[in-house]
C-alpha cells in the first residue's frame, strides 16, 4: 500500500511529513510542542494526521490539515492512557484515548471533542476502528 510517515527529531520544534504527494514540514502553535513518542494517525484521505502536542496543560491530541499546515488543538481533554487514537473509515471521527479512562471521539465536521459512551474499565492501550 501507500506509504505515510510523520517523524520528528530532537526537540521536535517541527515535524516532517510525507505522503505520496510529496513531503512538508508543520510547525506547531506557539507554546507548544510535538510529542514524538506518542503514535499519530493519517485521516484515509491523508488530508490530515493526528500528533500529540505538550501544550501549558498536558498532552492532548491535535490535528494538522496538511493542505495548510494549520493546527487545531483539541482542548476538550488531555490524552491518557497509553495516548492511542485512530481515525474512522470515513474520516469523519478522530477516537483517542483520554485520562480518566476515557475514550473521546472528534468530530472533524463540527470541530469538537465528545465523551464516547464506553467504559472500557481499565487503561486503554491501543485503539481501531472497523472498516464498514
Amino acid at each position: 500500500g501507500e506509504r505515510r510517515f510523520a517523524w520528528c527529531k530532537g526537540y521536535c520544534a517541527g515535524v516532517r511529513v510525507w505522503t505520496p504527494q510529496g513531503a512538508l514540514t508543520v510547525s506547531p502553535p506557539a507554546g507548544t510542542r510535538p510529542v514524538g513518542w506518542v503514535r499519530g494517525a493519517f485521516s484515509p484521505d491523508d488530508r490530515m494526521v493526528a500528533l500529540a502536542l505538550r501544550t501549558g496543560d498536558g498532552v492532548r491530541a491535535a490535528v494538522v490539515d496538511l493542505a495548510t499546515g494549520g493546527w487545531r488543538v483539541i482542548s476538550e481533554a488531555p490524552l491518557g492512557g497509553y495516548r492511542s487514537m485512530a481515525w474512522s473509515p470515513s474520516g469523519e471521527w478522530l477516537v483517542f484515548t483520554a485520562s480518566q479512562r476515557r475514550l473521546m471521539g472528534w468530530q472533524r465536521v463540527a470541530q469538537h471533542a465528545l465523551e464516547l459512551p464506553a467504559r472500557p474499565g481499565g487503561t486503554v492501550m491501543s485503539v481501531a476502528t472497523a472498516r464498514p
